[in-house]
Formats: structure tokens, C-alpha cells, sequence
């Protein structure tokens, strides 16, 4: 379970997003987690869990019969089990928000994306039981199938497809005002990376970067609404602020 959330939590962070907490409720452990990123970003912090669960796994299986270790041979087997089973392409499963992720990516709307995750959810758990009842007309009893199909409805009718929180930034300095919330102006180096100027983005305020050189002279100002549409076209979540403005530029000039 370590291996796992650590496969989560360095991946989120090489995308630049904030781990705020962890929490844990009846679809298991969850990381909440604050900041921009793209939904194919999202879907690979979510395959990078059960990725370093199958990598702990085929590790501890190696090591364990080199040197005869019974208990890493058990927890290679535990990895192995708990990580196919989060491959599921199910909510809230890690499959599950991979698969969401990548459908958005591809331009699937927001509507028809979460019926198609639901949909697939829902199969997972009536197939669960039907196997279940299967087995038990041959006389034998899996207990773990009714469970597994159990936690995927609760996960349906308990909004399941509920994602890991992050702060909405997208909305314009108009919005802003019309919200009555507090204008906050932040200055900072051109050279930061983007990734970076999430961390001055709280709830209730708008967000205005002033941007500026070394030497001490302002380059540019950077509102909250633009920073969301410059991190989805910066080439890594490294990318300088002021290289990332020449790229913009330069793409709306095309």
C-alpha cells in the first residue's frame, strides 16, 4: 500500500500539484490534492499507483526466492492481486480515473465520459455478483466476489466518481469581481516555473502574478484565468513563466 500511494504522490508532484491530505473513507485511501493539471496528467498519477505496486511486486517475488523470504514472496502476491484489481477500468478505482482521464483527453465531453465510467462501474458489479451466485449453484462459495461487487455499487450510489480535490482557477478577473473576492497580487521571478505559481492560488482570492526579471524590472503581469491556459500548453510543468509568455505569444500570432 506505501509502494502504492508513493508511485501517486511522486507523480503528482512532478505535475506540480499540492498533496493538502490524505483521508480514508469506504473506497479506501485517498489523496487530496490542490492545483491545475491536463485530465492525461490525472490519468497518470493514477496508473502510476498500481505501476509501482506491480514493480514492488515483481520485486519482492524476485528477492523473495532468491533468499528464501516467505514474507516478501506474500507480499509480492498481495501487491500483485491488489494492483490488477485497481486496474479495473471501474470507479473509484484507479482504472477507473485512468480511463476517465484519457477519455477527456480525447475530447470526450464531461457528461458523456462520467456515463460511460458509471456505466462500466455498475457492469463490474452486477458481473461480481452473477459469478458469485455461479460458483455458489456449483456448490462453492467466494465471499470475496459479493464484497468487491458490494464496494463498486456503494461507490455508484455514493458518487464514486468523485475526483481528488483541486482549486478551480479558470474563471476570468470579471468573474472575480462579481464574486466580491479578495484581489491578490504576487510577485515573482519570470523564471520561476509555472508548476510553482500554484502555491500563491487560495480559496476566495483571484490571483494576479507580477512577473519580473532579474535585475529587477517588471516583465509582464500574469492573471489567475490566463495561468490555467498557459500551464495547458507549457511543454513541462518546469517551464519558466517568462519562456512559457514567448510560446504564447508566439502561438496566437499562427
Amino acid at each position: 500500500v506505501i509502494v502504492h500511494e508513493l508511485g501517486h504522490i511522486l507523480t503528482l508532484r512532478l505535475y506540480g500539484l499540492r498533496i493538502r491530505r490524505f483521508s480514508a473513507d469506504l473506497r479506501g485511501l485517498c489523496i487530496e490534492y490542490s492545483g491545475l493539471c491536463t485530465p492525461l496528467a490525472h490519468a497518470v498519477s493514477a496508473l502510476a499507483g498500481p505501476a509501482a505496486g506491480l514493480a514492488y511486486a515483481f520485486a519482492a517475488s524476485y528477492f523473495g526466492r532468491s533468499r528464501g523470504s516467505e514474507t516478501l514472496i506474500l507480499s509480492s502476491g498481495v501487491s500483485l492481486l491488489l494492483s490488477l484489481f485497481n486496474l479495473l477500468p471501474v470507479l473509484p478505482l484507479d482504472g477507473g480515473r485512468v480511463l476517465r482521464g484519457t477519455l477527456l483527453s480525447l475530447r470526450v465531453d464531461e457528461k458523456r465520459t462520467k456515463r460511460i465510467c458509471l456505466a462500466l462501474t455498475l457492469l463490474f458489479s452486477v458481473l461480481f455478483f452473477v459469478l458469485f451466485f455461479l460458483y455458489l449453484a456449483q456448490g462453492k462459495v467466494n465471499v470475496t466476489l459479493p464484497i468487491f461487487g458490494s464496494f463498486l455499487a456503494v461507490s455508484v450510489l455514493g458518487n464514486g466518481n468523485k475526483d481528488a480535490v483541486y482549486r478551480k482557477i479558470d474563471f476570468s478577473l470579471p468573474d472575480a469581481l462579481a464574486r466580491g473576492v479578495e484581489l491578490k497580487r504576487v510577485a515573482v521571478l519570470a523564471s520561476m516555473p509555472v508548476k510553482n505559481a500554484f502555491r500563491y492560488i487560495g480559496q476566495g482570492t483571484y490571483l494576479v502574478l507580477e512577473a519580473y526579471e532579474a535585475d529587477g524590472t517588471k516583465a509582464f503581469e500574469l492573471p489567475q484565468n490566463e495561468l490555467s491556459e498557459w500551464f495547458l500548453v507549457a511543454p513541462t510543468p518546469y517551464t519558466p513563466i517568462g519562456d512559457l509568455r514567448e510560446i504564447v505569444s508566439k502561438s496566437l500570432k499562427k
